[in-house]
């Protein structure tokens, strides 16, 4: 009897426990069951527009792009009607190609001048700004091309140029005169940063220092250090009188122009200009316009844009005349009609090429004296005395032509 029950009552748990498992087998079932439909329907009410209305958006779009395109074809037909029968969308293309092989012709041009990093060849008679340009930076060639009336009027407008703001009438600017020669640099001293650092690569023959240093700025060149003489690391001023050269060209900005104030460059070039003045009176110091950048540059970083640097130029220029000094302008002499430096002038829209660097050279020994010091003209001078000679000549030549006609008056009286 007792083993009777025993085994209904495990029987009994048994039941009981495989109606347990089946239980919670059902329950998991549908709760993934309302979960799968759950994330189904979160799918299709998230991606469901996307991907049901591609189509219709397709078939719009291609609707739009036809309408467009005969749009399109129909204003240009009645464009061309209008300027000879000629598309204005393929005048673009050509002039940016007609651009691309003028640009290749004209560095053609400029990479066979005959310059060399120490000689650079210029003829003794020829002297002043023509021979700079004739020499170092000859006139571009114009390509004549012959173009029908109706590009021309379909043609882009060109950028206006962008003229540099620098006074060329300010005693402190140095001008145009005769080429010096190599030797007018001897004993000279550059202060600068990278740019100004290429230069002594390019000057080795030359009794020249350079003191350029990397990212140099109006705030660093005080702490900045060097090689003075014998190797000694000083502070780019202490340098610069220890030296004591005839002339110091500094070159100073680039690397301030788009973060520091341009009243405080000012300020602190001022200050150096004042230091190097009251140690070496006698030393002759020349403030240089800090270069164009690319355009490259500028669409990277509008910082450096044209507006910015020519505004510090001039207030360089302005800086020159108050403490007495000279001022040349290297940026007028790089820049193109908009005011960059030529793309292929440069590797990276800041620095320079070695021709470039030949180029500075040569506008160095050409701009030696500013129109402070400038020799008065004789052919100035001598104009009014030229004049009352001229007159006086006037009147003595018309006294015998009356000799003559008082003398005929006296015959005829006689007869």
């Amino acid at each position: 009897m007792a083993s009777i029950n025993r085994r209904t009552y495990e029987g009994f748990q048994q039941e009981t426990r495989r109606k347990y498992n089946l239980k919670i087998f059902w329950r998991g079932a549908l709760t993934g069951f309302l979960a799968a439909a759950l994330i189904f329907a979160l799918c299709f009410l998230t991606l469901g527009p996307l991907v049901f209305g591609r189509g219709e958006e397709t078939s719009g779009l291609e609707t739009s792009s036809s309408e467009a395109s005969s749009t399109e074809a129909s204003s240009l037909e009645t464009s061309s009607a209008q300027i000879g029968g000629e598309a204005l969308s393929s005048e673009p293309v050509s002039e940016e190609k007609s651009k691309e092989a003028d640009s290749v012709e004209t560095s053609g041009e400029e990479s066979s001048v005959p310059v060399s990093s120490v000689s650079l060849q210029i003829p003794a008679n020829l002297g002043g700004k023509a021979a700079l340009e004739a020499i170092i930076k000859p006139e571009k060639s114009s390509v004549a091309t012959s173009k029908p009336a109706s590009q021309t009027v379909s043609q882009a407008p060109s950028p206006n140029p962008v003229p540099s703001p620098l006074n060329t009438s300010s005693p402190a600017y140095l001008y145009a005169g005769e080429m010096q020669p190599e030797s007018f640099l001897a004993d000279s001293l550059f202060i600068g940063d990278s740019i100004t650092q290429g230069m002594g690569l390019y000057l080795p023959d030359l009794n020249t220092t350079v003191l350029g240093v990397r990212s140099l700025n109006p705030d660093s060149v005080f702490t900045a250090t060097v090689n003075g003489p014998g190797g000694k690391k000083m502070s780019i001023p202490k340098a610069a009188i220890a030296y004591n050269p005839k002339r110091i060209y500094i070159m100073i900005g680039t690397n301030g122009i788009a973060w520091m104030s341009q009243s405080y460059m000012i300020g602190r070039l001022g200050e150096l200009v004042d230091q190097l003045h009251k140690a070496l009176p006698k030393t002759k110091i020349i403030l240089q316009s800090i270069p164009p950048v690319s355009r490259g540059k500028y669409n990277s970083d509008n910082r450096f844009s044209v507006k910015n640097i020519d505004a510090y130029n001039t207030k360089l220029l302005k800086l020159a005349e108050e403490k007495g000094v000279e001022f040349l302008d290297v940026n007028g002499f790089f820049r193109d009609k908009q005011g960059y430096l030529p793309s292929n002038e440069t590797p990276d829209g800041i620095h320079f090429y070695k021709a470039n660097y030949q180029k500075w050279v040569a506008h160095l020994l050409c701009h030696t004296v500013a129109n402070r010091d400038k020799p008065v003209e004789v052919s100035s001078v001598s104009e009014p005395e030229s004049s009352s000679q001229t007159e006086t000549s006037e009147a003595v030549s018309s006294l015998p032509e009356e000799e003559e006609s008082s003398e005929e008056t006296a015959s005829s009286v006689v007869e």
